[in-house]
């Protein structure tokens, strides 16, 4: 046996937040305060944003019309 617990409380979920797991003093929230990533998210964003559209253009564009790249 590996636990002294029972199967249901080695199974239970328990919800964490990441910044509880964080030291106040850490160097990664200095780092956060001191740099701005909102650029990245932005980034992020307008990516996604770019494969949704392609992805469905994709589906809408008969297969007989695509054009297959060669590498």
């Amino acid at each position: 046996m590996l636990s002294k617990h029972s199967k249901d409380q080695r199974e239970q979920r328990e919800v964490v937040a990441l910044s509880e797991l964080v030291p106040e003093d850490h160097l990664v929230r200095k780092m956060e305060d001191a740099m701005d990533f909102s650029f990245i998210y932005e980034k992020a964003f307008k990516r996604k944003l770019e494969l949704i559209r392609s992805n469905s253009i994709k589906k809408l564009t008969p297969i007989a019309n695509r054009t297959v790249k060669s590498p």
